[in-house]
């Protein structure tokens, strides 16, 4: 308990204690066949997992069910998944690593600046499930050598197709949604009208972003991007019948989400009250228009808010015939125009209000209908949204890389480890900088001639710089990006350890010799071949 309580300090993991009755496994398998998904024609029994046999393991995870109360939400059944993390695949990265290779910002530092860490250096994801998956990306960079020149293969075309690039980023990714919460809500039956639309209209954009793909006629991204997308798409044509079908999407060209009003006698006498009250609210625009001697629809105009209703606008040019005139009462004055109502408009709005509350509760069972249909398609959307996030991810990379001062160069990642050579190696962050002219350097290890650098030099003299840029290349090219420099050729590390700077921790009890102390006995207990480490 004592090593792990160490651990979980080192890495700022808040800990909270249980009782011994909590870690219990009586009642454990039960659970589990309720809360897991299984495949279909899989035996419904947890005790089917070969992680069930692992006991440690499960009174833990016995523990995290009880603490997390997961069996009192009925809509956690049937949601997670059981699987071994097989921690081989990724580069062992601990927490004083990622610290000092300064991968993340410090807690607290909420500007996200490309020259403060890699993770806002790389950052220009345009979906909030990309810049999710950046993140994991850089802590746990990969060591399969077919994924990362999968990953780069994808991101060298993206450097070298300017257009495919521009694309992507500036017009296809930035209006795909947060899927990955939209899908979240569906499977929880925690989503609305809205939410629907709004995956809606994400799915009719994918036969645009298919198209733009294809043209690159590119094996990888189509085996890896484009192929799943495809037939995603094709899961999901159902899901757009549905939502066309059950929507009234005129409606939504307003700002209001309902269902169409045919569903049902009552929302169809509703729907033709609101429609009603619409006409008379536009017969107010034509009435208003000619006392004031504009033209409607264009010097004036009329517009709806969940906030004020119905109301007019003009252009501050024309606030003029306002003034003085008590026949108009104004809202407020902003960039866009000054916007009034007048009282027999005030009376309309709260008609329309009225009469929309009753079709907004009418429609409350249809809706409910509609999201549990959804709710159907959710694994899909998890699927899609991976994807998604994976491309936004390389677009990101492609971005960051091209964007430089000095263009990114790819890297390439050898199995054998008798050398890693880094020609005018750059630290991708510094060189961002204001008022800084950096000066590239090598690096070069072989075995044989030269596996320890010992650097000595005055206080600022780069000593610690030219090691975090080390440490900084073999980070982005074991996550799949290109490196700043004009030549890399990389080993398939096995873990990189770094102890760069130190200072006490005083809530903990430790001076600063001690924190040296321990992060160099966690370097000596992972220094195995296949290992880069860092030290000053």
């Amino acid at each position: 308990y004592k090593a792990l309580k160490k651990v979980m300090e080192r890495t700022n993991v808040t800990l909270t204690k249980l009782k011994k009755a909590e870690f219990s496994t009586e009642g454990l398998i039960q659970d589990l066949n309720r809360l897991l998904k299984f495949k279909e024609n899989q035996q419904q029994d947890a005790n089917a997992f070969p992680e069930t046999r692992k006991d440690v393991a499960m009174t833990c995870l016995a523990a995290a069910i009880k603490y997390s109360a997961l069996l009192n939400d009925s809509t956690n059944f049937a949601r997670f998944h059981l699987s071994t993390i097989q921690a081989d695949c990724f580069l062992h990265l601990d927490s004083a690593a990622l610290s000092a290779l300064n991968v993340f910002p410090e807690l607290g530092d909420t500007s996200n600046a490309p020259s403060r860490s890699l993770y806002g250096l790389l950052d220009k994801c345009r979906t909030q499930q990309g810049k999710r998956l950046l993140a994991q990306w850089l802590r746990q960079p990969l060591r399969d050598l077919n994924l990362m020149n999968e990953r780069l293969d994808i991101v060298e075309l993206l450097m070298s197709n300017s257009q495919l690039r521009l694309q992507l980023h500036e017009d296809h990714l930035r209006r795909i949604p947060d899927l990955q919460a939209l899908a979240r809500r569906l499977t929880r039956k925690k989503a609305n009208l809205q939410d629907c639309y709004r995956i809606y209209q994400a799915i009719k954009r994918l036969p645009s972003l298919l198209r733009c793909l294809a043209e690159a006629e590119h094996a990888t991204v189509h085996s890896s991007i484009t192929e799943p997308i495809s037939e995603l798409n094709e899961d999901l044509g159902k899901f757009l019948e549905m939502i066309e079908t059950t929507v009234d999407l005129e409606a939504v060209d307003r700002g209001d989400f309902l269902v169409k009003p045919s569903f049902d006698e009552q929302l169809q006498n509703l729907y033709e009250q609101l429609e009603q009250q619409q006409s008379l609210a536009e017969r107010e625009l034509n009435k208003a228009a000619k006392d004031l001697g504009l033209d409607a629809g264009k010097t004036i105009k009329l517009e709806s808010n969940p906030q004020h209703g119905f109301c007019f606008r003009v252009t501050l040019k024309e606030e003029q015939s306002l003034r003085g005139n008590k026949k108009y009462t104004i809202i407020d004055a902003v960039k866009a125009g000054v916007r009034f109502k007048t009282k027999a408009l005030e009376n309309i709005t709260d008609e329309y209000t009225t009469n929309k509350s009753m079709y907004e509760k009418e429609q409350d069972k249809v809706v409910a209908e509609i999201v549990g249909i959804a709710a159907g398609y959710s694994e899909c959307l998890f699927c899609l949204s991976h994807i998604l996030s994976r491309l936004d991810v390389l677009v990101s990379f492609a971005v960051a890389s091209s964007i430089a001062p000095i263009p990114y160069i790819r890297p390439t990642i050898t199995e054998e480890n008798n050398e890693m050579v880094l020609e005018e190696l750059r630290h991708p962050c510094l060189e961002l900088a204001e008022g800084v002219s950096y000066i590239p350097n090598d690096v070069v290890f072989k075995r044989g001639e030269g596996i320890l650098h010992i650097v000595t030099g005055a206080n600022m003299g780069g000593k610690s710089t030219w090691m975090r840029s080390c440490g900084a290349a073999c980070v982005l090219a074991h996550a799949g990006c290109f490196v700043p420099a004009t030549r890399a050729k990389i080993p398939r590390l096995r873990a990189l350890a770094a102890r760069i700077g130190a200072s006490d921790a005083e809530g903990q009890g430790h001076s600063t010799f001690m924190r040296e102390m321990i992060d160099t006995a966690a370097i000596l207990r992972v220094s195995i071949p296949l290992n880069y480490i860092i030290m000053q």
